[in-house]
């Protein structure tokens, strides 16, 4: 990846995650049977099974629970780190994915909860790329209000206008053209490959309406779930959603 976005990405050697950016204790992967590897995986559709054409497959994951998501609060561009429960659903996922994909490249939003949830996931051999342009949205003065607090204004506010931007914050226009120009890039790549991109709930709802063919104002329509799994392929017949907030069975709906 290069060009005038080279700014937004920086390449991270594999395994050189520093201790500030991990949770305090270390991970146990352990080993999964058979068994219980069907029972957490059920994806919409099987990839072995798609006509895909040379162009790499996108794997966006939403990073795992944080503090601020279980309090229901706006975190954005809020540095904050996963909590157990967050490791936890992380390491599950990481089992969800390798059942399906072999993943050839690893990409994350600098913030720490992407890195630690790429971690926990068990994906920390690959080399690590960091682009900015799947950061969270910057909600500016409102990060770490609560939801209810300030949803319904910004929705009406982003309903009326998409350049609408929280006061210091970000529009989510913005977030939206950052988001389609990274995707659009990676599917320009001149190989077929499959590439994990851990990010957050808005950018990953921006990239399933740039694969839509969509505008801004349907990001405001979609939910996106911690450590989820939205897949994204380029087929001979265009870009197919190929599954979406797709994760092992024992999560439950939101948290």
């Amino acid at each position: 990846m290069s060009g005038d976005s080279g700014s937004d990405i920086v390449s991270i050697s594999a395994g050189s995650m520093s201790a500030g950016s991990r949770a305090a204790s270390s991970p146990h992967f352990g080993t999964t049977t058979q068994a219980e590897t069907q029972a957490e995986t059920t994806p919409a559709v099987n990839p072995a099974v798609l006509p895909t054409s040379g162009a790499p497959t996108l794997i966006l994951l939403r990073h795992g629970r944080t503090v601020l998501n279980n309090q229901d609060r706006l975190q954005g561009t809020t540095d904050v780190d996963l909590d157990f429960h967050g490791q936890s659903q992380s390491r599950k996922v990481g089992k969800f994915i390798r059942a399906f994909y072999n993943v050839d490249q690893v990409i994350s939003s600098p913030l720490k909860r992407t890195r630690q949830t790429i971690h926990y996931a068990g994906f920390d051999e690959l080399p690590l790329l960091e682009d900015r342009r799947f950061a969270e949205i910057d909600y500016g003065e409102w990060e770490g209000d609560a939801i209810a607090l300030r949803a319904s204004d910004m929705i009406d506010r982003w309903n009326m206008d998409v350049n609408f931007a929280p006061p210091g914050g970000e529009s989510i226009a913005s977030l939206f053209e950052r988001v389609s120009a990274a995707c659009e890039e990676l599917m320009h790549a001149d190989q077929k490959s499959n590439v994990l991109v851990c990010s957050h709930a808005t950018p990953i709802k921006a990239a399933v309406v740039w694969a839509l063919g969509g505008d801004a104002k349907m990001i405001m329509h979609i939910h996106s779930r911690p450590a989820s799994i939205t897949v994204i392929a380029q087929t001979p017949f265009g870009r197919v959603l190929v599954g979406y907030n797709e994760r092992p069975q024992s999560e439950n709906a939101f948290h």
